[in-house]
């Protein structure tokens, strides 16, 4: 057992282990447990990248018996055209149409029947309705694609990932377009 002063020294904090833990109720017996994964969200826009990341995200889902859910965002925010009017509820509503088709597609083409999925599309700010989405599923992961723009690229259109990780309320695994690979295809 080690206990020591907290950094403001208003308290203090015990640190057990092994069978001394065990005279705390409550106390897990390992801080090496397993690890379990029931739900896992994929935020999707269509792209090869994002398609890469429901790739692995099936299979964390097959690994651990876990639900998927796909996400895909219209966001609801455009650029004012220089001449003339637009329509904002008929272009959301046109982008929401095309995107409820295409996760469609997508659930039944990259998810096998034999894992529990579901697919839903949201209008909002990306990184904000994914980061509410995860917490309202109770997600235990969250894998999310990224293009890995840099530079101005990055600066003028963000990174929904990097607001994703700075704010998710579990852990998020990052799938870069090109990267070292971990994911073993099935039958090679």
């Amino acid at each position: 057992m080690n206990i020591k002063p907290t950094k403001d020294h208003k308290g203090v904090v015990v640190q057990v282990a092994g069978k001394q833990a065990a005279i705390l109720p409550g106390a897990p017996e390992s801080a090496n447990g397993e690890i379990e994964i029931k739900t896992v969200l994929v935020p999707v826009d269509f792209s090869d990248c994002s398609r890469k990341a429901v790739d692995y995200a099936v299979a964390f889902a097959r690994q651990f018996k876990a639900k998927l859910a796909l996400v895909h965002v219209v966001q609801s925010y455009f650029p004012v055209p220089e001449l003339g009017a637009l329509d904002y509820a008929l272009v959301e509503g046109q982008m929401r149409t095309a995107a409820e088709a295409e996760i469609a597609r997508l659930q039944k083409s990259a998810i096998p029947a034999d894992i529990a999925s579901s697919a839903a599309v949201v209008t909002g700010v990306s990184h904000r309705e994914i980061v509410a989405l995860a917490g309202k599923l109770e997600a235990d992961l969250l894998v999310i694609s990224t293009h890995g723009h840099t530079g101005l690229r990055h600066v003028l259109m963000g990174s929904t990932a990097e607001q994703v990780v700075r704010h998710a309320p579990c852990p998020v695994l990052v799938v870069r377009e090109e990267e070292h690979e971990f994911l073993k295809k099935r039958g090679k």
